[in-house]
């Protein structure tokens, strides 16, 4: 009799009320298959998806499945890989690829059964590419695969604000992953609301201190301070008392090691950066120093907004935010990517966004850049009376947001006379009606003579009147 090595298949009583043949031939099944409820709790999982996931016990079972969840073990990659795309309507079904970490990819049917609370997510391997029953839905699930790729790839070192192809998100991760091996000083340039705080705590808490010094990436965990020095704000005796629990922590027994994030440097007296620098040049690389730069430290040196010595310490490493509104083709991934993060976080039901309101979001100028994006999409979400984000739900701001309307440039249509004259009449004729047809306290007003005016007056209507336009003036008094 031959033993069969493959593990025993793990479903919950859940799942064996729904129909105890089903289960039995799912669990015959050579393909994968597994299924979530109406809360994409995770109920079944047959013999093959154990296998293709490299998991022999009920780890996975009971566990909620959303594709935003933070990633912090391989089981949340897990339970990421399996969650059902977003917005799919009941008795629809969509066939899309799924990547479990360091697994192979698989083309899967999920088809959502049933209304809540007894619905289901079924998914089954083996399937065919016929397109979805729900072109938004097969749209939203390919924004997902991009978005686990990227995800899996760059240990979400920089949050959503790194997602995307373009030139900017690419230049981003590579020197955000740069600075998360090293412990030597580095600058964040970015506009106001760029994110630049959020990707320093990431690098923070993606790296720690190795025994030989340095920065390991991807460490466990990171119990490291995080100090935060408000600069425009420091005087020389506040800025001792902020810095001295850095010093207690760098100075323990064993010694510590700290990270030290200083807000807007360019806008800070230059007695406070050097302060801030001998205080750094005590600890070496038991410190490591992060500064939020509005502008490029080369610039603001020669313009004598930044120290010397800030100045030379910041220049080894910039990690150069671009404004949120350069990077539109980036947009619906970072969209996307904040959304999950809402939705799984229990925020609010709205899942995916729609067209309408991904437009919206493509047509806004964004001034306050990723933080204003953020905040819009968390309203958005809480707001969501359905699982597909509309425009309604967007903030009033964006949703109303027309862009102004410009003339083109280099168009010229009349001569600088002919302007002058037009422009001399308007407000001539604005002040005799501010007066009620008083000339003569018009011409006061204006600091002209009555006769002056007058003479305006006729020139402007005479012309108007040789090119067929309109005579008739203010009322003479």
């Amino acid at each position: 009799m031959s033993h069969d090595p493959s593990p025993p298949p793990v479903r919950s009583a859940a799942f064996r009320r729904a129909g105890r043949d089903l289960v039995k031939g799912l669990d015959a099944c050579g393909e994968v298959a597994w299924a979530l409820d109406a809360q994409r709790t995770l109920i079944y999982l047959n013999r093959a998806a154990q296998a293709w996931l490299s998991v022999g016990d009920d780890s996975l079972l009971g566990r909620v499945c959303h594709p935003g969840s933070e990633i912090g073990s391989r089981v949340d990659a897990l339970t990421s890989c399996l969650s059902p795309p977003a917005g799919l309507g009941v008795g629809e079904a969509l066939t899309l690829t799924v990547c479990p970490p360091d697994g192979v990819a698989k083309r899967v049917r999920i088809l959502r059964w049933g209304e809540s609370p007894g619905g289901m997510y079924l998914a089954w391997g083996g399937a065919s590419d016929r397109p979805s029953e729900s072109v938004e839905a097969w749209d939203a699930s390919r924004m997902r695969d991009w978005l686990a790729a990227w995800r899996q790839g760059q240990l979400d070192l920089g949050g959503a604000l790194t997602a995307g192809a373009s030139p900017s998100a690419v230049r981003l991760r590579g020197q955000i992953s740069i600075a998360a091996t090293t412990r030597q000083p580095f600058a964040i340039v970015g506009p106001t609301g760029c994110g630049g705080e959020r990707i320093a705590r990431r690098i923070h808490a993606h790296s720690s201190t190795g025994a030989e010094g340095g920065s390991r990436l991807g460490a466990v965990a990171n119990d490291d301070p995080f100090v935060v020095v408000d600069m425009p704000l420091m005087d020389a005796e506040l800025l001792a008392a902020t810095l001295s629990p850095a010093a207690a922590h760098l100075a323990g027994n064993p010694p510590g090691a700290v990270t030290l994030l200083l807000r807007g440097v360019d806008e800070s007296p230059i007695e406070i950066q050097d302060g801030v620098i001998e205080f750094a040049a005590r600890w070496g690389e038991s410190l490591r120093v992060v500064g939020l730069f509005r502008t490029e430290v080369a610039g603001g040196l020669k313009a004598g907004r930044v120290s010397v010595a800030m100045g030379l310490a910041m220049s080894l490493l910039e990690i150069r935010i671009d404004p949120l509104a350069s990077r539109i083709a980036d947009l619906p991934l970072i969209a996307t990517a904040l959304v999950d993060r809402r939705h799984a976080a229990g925020e609010g039901i709205g899942e995916r966004l729609g067209r309408a309101a991904t437009d919206r979001l493509l047509g806004y100028p964004w001034p306050e850049n990723f933080d204003e994006l953020d905040a819009a999409l968390r309203q958005a979400v809480a707001a969501s009376r359905s699982a597909v984000i509309g425009a309604d739900d967007l903030p009033l701001a964006i949703r109303t947001y027309r862009p102004r309307a410009t003339s083109p440039r280099g168009v010229i249509t009349e001569g600088l006379d002919e302007s002058l004259r037009r422009f001399e009449f308007e407000r001539i004729s604005a002040a005799v009606e501010l007066c009620g047809g008083n000339r003569s306290e018009a011409a006061r007003r204006l600091g002209i003579s009555r006769a002056r005016l007058i003479r305006r007056l006729g020139e402007t209507s005479a012309g108007q009147a040789a090119n067929g336009g309109p005579t008739a003036g203010p009322a003479a008094s």
